[in-house]
């Protein structure tokens, strides 16, 4: 005998919705119940910080593809290099040493963030597109491979401003 759908009163919230006779919540009650907050809960509590959070960088995650990483990446290693540059087309005088001597373990550490994260990058996206069973293991990467690109370009753009104002 099959189950007919009826015409059911969920016991969270009170909405009627159609489902089978052992149901008891509708399902937007049942995803609130397996997040383990009550109906009323959900309502009146507003999304948390981490939510927010992610919300906000949602938009800029679908925002940058690969290829857009891999430009801005070809961009923040240029502007790198140009203000080791500057620095070393400075005059020569013992400040200027000091700050090329301080600034060459941080210049070397960015190239090594920044060709990390686009081996890293490309290694996923050669392993999204050789891998037919498999199409979402650069989106399930992304996070990794965003950090690791992030990570240089902070460490990048922050010791090359402390060392070009200094």
């Amino acid at each position: 005998m099959a189950k007919q759908a009826q015409e059911r009163v969920c016991l969270d919230c009170g909405e009627s919705f159609k489902g089978n006779p052992r149901a008891r919540y509708c399902p937007k009650c049942r995803e609130f119940r397996r997040e383990g907050i009550r109906y009323q809960e959900a309502k009146t509590r507003g999304p948390g910080p981490i939510k927010r959070l992610v919300a906000r960088i949602e938009p800029i995650k679908k925002y940058l593809s690969f290829w857009r990483l891999v430009i801005l990446n070809v961009v923040f290693l240029l502007i790198g290099f140009s203000c080791v540059w500057y620095l070393h087309s400075l005059p020569f005088s013992i400040e200027t040493q000091q700050k090329i001597e301080a600034f060459a373990p941080s210049n070397l550490a960015l190239t090594v963030l920044l060709v990390w994260g686009s081996a890293m990058r490309l290694f996923y996206w050669y392993k999204e597109n050789r891998s037919a069973d498999n199409p979402t293991y650069w989106r399930d990467n992304y996070w990794k491979q965003l950090a690791a690109w992030l990570a240089g370009i902070v460490f990048t753009e922050f010791w090359a401003m402390i060392f070009l104002v200094l």
